[in-house]
């Protein structure tokens, strides 16, 4: 029993590419064009965290995006970026 109808899935999986496709273009004219939204809605910023991952842990208090993606770390060294690892808050 067929739980979809093929040309509603077709119209539902164009407008999903024809809206991924905005984005990339978007993306492509300026990478930096997501950074302003994408660090606004980061809950993280401004609290204490500790990030464990392969090198070991780093612990201090999240301060932003770097503008690679990583998190932004402001520990009692300095400020160090972190691109992966499991996060505690």
């Amino acid at each position: 029993m067929k739980l979809y109808n093929d040309s509603y899935f077709s119209v539902v999986l164009k407008s999903q590419l024809e809206a991924f496709g905005a984005c990339y273009q978007r993306l492509r004219q300026d990478v930096y064009a997501y950074q302003s939204i994408w660090q606004a809605r980061q809950y993280l910023i401004g609290c204490d965290v500790r990030i464990r991952h392969g090198a070991g842990v780093v612990a201090g208090r999240a301060r932003g995006l770097a503008p690679d993606g990583g998190l932004i770390i402001e520990t009692e060294g300095g400020p160090q970026t972190v691109h992966g690892g499991w996060v505690e808050v």
